[in-house]
């Protein structure tokens, strides 16, 4: 590593309290993904009739291309949704009654 490049690195472990940068960036990122887990699942169902909504009354104002963009959110929305239950199940699964069967 040249002499520059360390002298940045050292200059935001500084400013990050000894982290490497990339530590920072990965600290935020789980952070906001722990935020996006405790939302609740309707919060986001909300969010997507709402922009659904939010398209068709755009589309019908003649805004096209902002009800076209607008447009796109629901299916980022709900493949928000999947990731999050596909890399944490919902604690409401493991709060179920188990099978009398299961031991």
């Amino acid at each position: 590593m040249s002499n520059e490049a360390r002298s940045t690195v050292d200059e935001m472990r500084a400013r990050t309290g000894g982290m490497h940068p990339q530590e920072g960036m990965q600290t935020r990122a789980t952070g906001a993904m722990q935020l996006a887990e405790k939302t609740p699942d309707t919060a986001y169902l909300g969010f997507v009739f709402g922009s659904i909504l939010l398209s068709a009354l755009l589309f019908l104002a003649k805004k096209r291309d902002l009800a076209l963009f607008v447009g796109l959110w629901p299916p980022t929305l709900l493949n928000l949704v999947i990731l999050l239950k596909e890399r944490r199940p919902s604690h409401e699964l493991s709060a179920a009654p188990r099978h009398p069967l299961e031991a």
